[in-house]
C-alpha cells in the first residue's frame, strides 16, 4: 500500500512543481482557468471514484462533499470564462492528464480499507498541492479581477476540503 501512495503523491507533486515552475513564466487568465478546471475534474473523478469503492461511510460522506462542491467551483470558473471572454487553454507542457489517469488506475487497484486509506492520502495531497498552487502561483499570475476574486473565495473552500479530508483521515490512521 505505502508503495501505491507514495506514487499517487509522487505524481500529485509533478503536476504542483509544473504548476508552481510556471511562475517563472507567466500564466495567461485563459491557462489559469484551465489549470484550475483541471484541478476540479481532478477532484471530482477521484471522488466519484470513491463513491464506488469505499467501504467507509466517512470516505463516502467527504466524496460526496468534493464533487458537489468542485462541480459548483467549477460551474463557476466557466460562467466567468465566458464572462470575461477568456477561453480555458492548458499550458503547452500542461501534465495533469496524465496524472489523473495514473492517480486513477493507482486508487482502482487498491482493495477494501486500503483504497479508503489511498484515497485520503490521495485527497490530503491535492488539496495542499491546491493551496499551495493557488497562492503561489495562480492568484499571483491572475490578471483579471474577477479571477483573481474567484480564486481568493474558492481558496478557503479548499481549505474546509483540507480540514475535513485530515478529520476522516484521522479516523482511519492515514498521516
Amino acid at each position: 500500500m505505502r508503495k501505491g501512495i507514495i506514487a499517487i503523491v509522487v505524481g500529485l507533486m509533478v503536476v504542483g512543481a509544473a504548476i508552481e515552475g510556471r511562475a517563472q513564466h507567466a500564466l495567461s487568465d485563459g491557462q489559469i482557468l484551465a489549470l484550475f478546471d483541471e484541478a476540479n475534474t481532478a477532484d471530482i473523478w477521484t471522488a466519484r471514484v470513491a463513491m464506488g469503492r469505499s467501504q467507509s461511510a466517512a470516505v463516502r460522506q467527504l466524496a460526496t462533499m468534493v464533487i458537489a462542491d468542485h462541480e459548483g467551483v467549477q460551474h463557476m470558473a466557466r460562467e466567468l470564462a465566458k464572462k470575461i471572454n477568456v477561453t480555458a487553454t492548458p499550458p503547452a507542457d500542461d501534465r495533469s492528464v496524465d496524472a489523473l489517469a495514473t492517480a486513477i488506475k493507482e486508487l482502482r487497484s487498491k482493495p477494501g480499507g486500503e483504497f479508503d486509506r489511498a484515497y485520503i492520502a490521495h485527497e490530503l495531497a491535492f488539496h495542499r498541492s491546491a493551496i499551495d498552487a493557488v497562492k503561489g502561483t495562480l492568484l499571483p499570475a491572475a490578471r483579471n479581477q474577477e479571477l483573481k476574486t474567484l480564486l481568493t473565495n474558492v481558496l478557503a473552500g479548499f481549505e474546509h476540503h483540507l480540514a475535513e479530508t485530515q478529520v476522516v483521515a484521522d479516523k482511519l490512521g492515514v498521516r
